[in-house]
């Protein structure tokens, strides 16, 4: 049970900051650590996979550390603002999110569920044809950390 909470917790910070993936081989180009791109009014930038440490010695249920390998990604460099996400919201089985009154326009985007975030990256993919996805829990925590090895990212 504890476990579910702390996979519903990360989710939750996961949704508050929505990244999109695409493959470096689905934008065929030339992959440098400081390659960015631009897709569907979104940028994303290029992270070097590589394999770090997973877990923690704090938390039982962290445990056991372990190696993880994340490959090469385009990772979106900002969060996915109400005005992408109500392009979204058009279609007739999609309800625009609450704002909570704080406005929308480049805000980013509040009150989605894992199910209507994994269905923007589906809808964004057809409409691009490139390829959306939520990041693993693993290739979040890579990205985070940024090479540090800190309890907290």
């Amino acid at each position: 049970m504890h476990q579910n909470i702390l996979h519903s917790a990360k989710y939750l910070l996961l949704l508050i900051s929505i990244f999109f993936l695409t493959s470096c081989a689905a934008l065929n180009v030339k992959t440098k650590p400081d390659y960015t791109v631009e897709i569907a009014n979104m940028d994303f930038v290029f992270v070097q996979g590589g394999t770090f440490q997973m877990g923690s010695t704090n938390h039982p249920d962290e445990q056991p550390i372990h190696p993880v390998t994340i490959p090469d990604l385009f990772v979106g460099m900002h969060e996915v603002t109400f005005e992408q996400f109500d392009q979204f919201c058009t279609l007739p089985t999609c309800e625009p999110p609450y704002d909570k009154g704080w406005g929308r326009g480049d805000h980013p985007v509040i009150h989605v569920s894992w199910h209507d975030a994994n269905a923007y990256a589906a809808w964004l993919s057809k409409q691009t044809g490139h390829q959306f996805r939520l990041p693993s829990e693993s290739e979040w925590e890579y990205f985070a950390r940024a090479g540090t090895t800190t309890q907290y990212w």
